[in-house]
This record gives structure tokens, C-alpha cells and sequence, in this order.
């Protein structure tokens, strides 16, 4: 799939750089000097969840659009999801509808510094409940739950 995948873009006129997995597809983007428009990659990346793969390159190169593919439809309704099967043509377009798109850059060094305060507050949240000198000073319930009865 992914050699065909590369072809057809090729054929469309786009240079295309081709990984076996994400690993792979992560050292091709930090090697390549140029700038990278779209990555294609399947929802099941091998080597390297696909969480993982778009977060490095979201941070390592801001604007990169990615799409995604699957034979499952796990209930992605947008424009950068693909269903596979599907055929070079329904491939094409989905491309050139995406690469025409705007760039939402996102500021990556925001996000991120953002997430480690969040972070940071949970994990010293988490300790002061772990210490006991802190219970005497807050007696309330040390779990919150939806269920009438606790017990159970």
C-alpha cells in the first residue's frame, strides 16, 4: 500500500519520501532539509503509535498537515481521514484538498509549557494527598464518586 501510495503521488507531480514504519518516517522527516506539506500515514503505525508520531512531527515541524487512513471507521468524520479501501483518484483529491487548505500553525512551545504546568499541578495535587501531615489539615473525603453507595 504505502509503495502505491507513493507512486500515485508521484504521478501527481508531488515528491514523495517513503517510510516502512514511524520510526523510520520520524528519521526521514529529521534528515530531509525541505519542507515537508503532508504526511500520509495509517492509523496503525507500526514501530511507533501514531499519537507519538504526529505529536513529534507537530513540534519538530509546525504546519505539516497530516492524513490519516484506516480500514476501520472508528468515527473520524474529517477531512484528514481516509477509509481504505480506496483509489487513486478519491487519493488525489483528498490531497489536493488538504495541501490547498490553510496552515494552522499552532504554537507548539505554548501547548507544550502549557500541558507540563497542567502536569505539574496534578502531580503536587497528587502528593499532597499522599502525605498524611496534609489529612489533618484537610479532613474531607480523600475520593470523590459518583456512586450513592461507596461500598459497593
Amino acid at each position: 500500500v504505502r509503495n502505491l501510495i507513493g507512486l500515485v503521488m508521484q504521478q501527481d507531480g508531488h515528491f514523495v519520501l517513503c517510510a516502512a514504519d514511524g520510526h523510520e518516517g520520524l528519521e526521514l522527516s529529521r534528515k530531509y532539509p525541505g519542507t515537508i506539506d503532508l504526511v500520509i500515514t495509517d492509523v496503525q503505525v507500526p514501530r511507533l503509535n501514531r499519537t507519538d508520531l504526529c505529536a513529534h512531527l507537530m513540534e519538530e515541524r509546525p504546519g505539516t498537515k497530516i492524513l490519516m487512513m484506516s480500514t476501520a471507521d472508528a468515527g473520524y468524520d474529517t477531512l484528514a481521514f481516509l477509509r481504505k479501501p480506496f483509489d487513486g483518484c478519491t487519493l488525489k483529491a483528498r490531497v489536493r484538498t488538504i495541501l490547498s487548505a490553510p496552515r494552522q500553525l499552532i504554537d507548539v512551545t505554548r501547548l507544550i509549557s502549557e500541558l507540563r504546568n497542567e502536569l505539574e499541578r496534578i502531580n503536587r495535587e497528587i502528593l499532597s494527598l499522599q502525605r498524611p501531615d496534609t489529612w489533618k489539615k484537610n479532613p474531607g473525603p480523600r475520593f470523590v464518586t459518583d456512586d450513592p453507595d461507596p461500598a459497593s
